[in-house]
């Protein structure tokens, strides 16, 4: 779990998160999801994504919690599965 963080340039490639996911409350800087798999909940309720985000091939398999999430600039979703 990574709550109320601050998160800068993260690029996560073909990367695979098991369990529970929780960023709730986390301000992202620079993020990219290429080929990401949540196998079981994600959670970025009242996260802030400060710069474009792209979530490119990511997979989440169960449960995505996006509830109050903030995306100041360009979300990319041109290649993410639900």
């Amino acid at each position: 779990m990574i709550k109320c963080s601050e998160i800068k340039n993260i690029n996560l490639y073909n990367t695979t998160f098991k369990g529970l996911v929780d960023f709730y409350k986390t301000t992202f800087f620079g993020t990219s999801f290429n080929k990401t798999d949540f196998n079981d909940i994600s959670v970025f309720t009242e996260a802030t994504f400060k710069e474009n985000v792209e979530f490119k091939y990511t997979t989440f398999k169960k449960l995505s919690i996006f509830r109050k999430t903030i995306f100041e600039k360009e979300l990319d979703l041109i290649r993410f599965d639900f």
